[in-house]
């Protein structure tokens, strides 16, 4: 019998867009004995820091507070999941984020939602569809 994941990772958009992807993880990291990963990509400062002002925190502290606030509904997330971890990465791409968080943290599997239908995802790309193509392990897309 072949042995099963050590690392699953479940890409999570929000506090309220963990969406099918969330139970499947769980399912097969349960099954396979598996760690479990929850990832969400916090955006950079530097994303929307254009309209800067005299009164806008250095893009440190604002970096510092979007990671905190990510924090605040990922940790509690995951703490609700026998041995799951909560990792909370900052970016402005988030699949370059969650690639090469992949690569680095020896991912197995790693298990998503896409949310974008139609002509959105053709126009706009998607970060499930980036990781289809670049995954350095396989992908788990969970339809709706």
């Amino acid at each position: 019998m072949a042995a099963g994941y050590q690392h699953v990772a479940c890409c999570v958009g929000g506090p309220d867009d963990a969406g099918p992807a969330l139970p499947e993880a769980v399912r097969v990291a349960e099954l396979s004995g598996a760690r479990l990963s929850l990832v969400h990509v916090a955006e950079s400062p530097r994303r929307f820091s254009g309209g800067r002002t005299t009164r806008t925190p250095p893009e440190d502290v604002l970096a510092a507070e979007i990671v905190g606030e990510a924090r605040a509904w990922l940790e509690p997330m995951a703490s609700g999941i026998d041995g799951a971890e909560a990792v909370v990465l900052q970016g402005s791409d988030p699949a370059e984020e969650i690639l090469a968080w992949a690569r680095e943290a020896g991912c197995e599997l790693i298990v998503v939602h896409p949310r974008r239908r139609g002509v959105a995802r053709l126009v706009l790309g998607s970060v499930a569809a980036r990781l289809a193509r670049e995954a350095p392990c396989p992908l788990m897309l969970v339809p709706a």
